[in-house]
């Protein structure tokens, strides 16, 4: 797979939150971190958004 750089205006559309959460979530540090792609720009790793996805808990999974 090729990774690619996803914009904060792309997240809220593949992740399902909006930005303020988003927001909310990276000031915990419970969200990927974003690389500095110019002086004014931040993306973040799509692989890193994608895994950070597949971590979330099953809603309804039984705690073993």
């Amino acid at each position: 797979m090729q990774d690619r750089f996803v914009t904060m205006q792309e997240l809220p559309g593949i992740v399902g939150v909006c930005p303020r959460s988003i927001a909310y979530l990276r000031e915990e540090g419970r969200f990927p971190k974003p690389r500095k792609l110019t002086s004014k720009r931040i993306g973040w790793l799509e692989s890193e958004v994608l895994e950070w996805m597949r971590a979330r808990p099953v809603v309804g999974a039984n705690a073993d």
